[in-house]
């Protein structure tokens, strides 16, 4: 029986060499506190459930299943711009996407 490995990172391939990932995104990779009401899960229980690029590729927007929304920097992968509460990714999978002219707003 084979085991499906699930992870909490987002990985970006260079398609001109794509045999590994180029940058690699991990909202949890970076310690904070958290001001959440909910106990907090494993983080082996999150995944990737959308992600999406804004008009001009510079920003990575990343929904996770039980958890909420980031915002990526595509030019580094040290850490997430932002992070959007209110969205919990739950009992159904959400999409995420960017909207406007200028990906101005998130909606999911």
């Amino acid at each position: 029986m084979t085991k499906l490995q699930v992870s909490a990172e987002t990985w970006l391939y260079d398609l001109r060499n794509p045999t590994r990932p180029a940058l690699v995104y991990n909202p949890f990779s970076q310690e904070e506190d958290s001001d959440d009401d909910e106990e907090e899960e494993e983080n082996d229980d999150f995944t990737g459930t959308c992600c999406k690029f804004n008009h001009n590729g510079t920003a990575l927007i990343v929904s996770y299943n039980n958890d909420t929304i980031y915002l990526y920097n595509t030019h580094d992968n040290t850490e997430y711009r932002r992070k959007y509460r209110g969205h919990r990714n739950h009992d159904t999978v959400k999409g995420v996407n960017f909207y406007g002219l200028n990906s101005e707003y998130v909606m999911s």
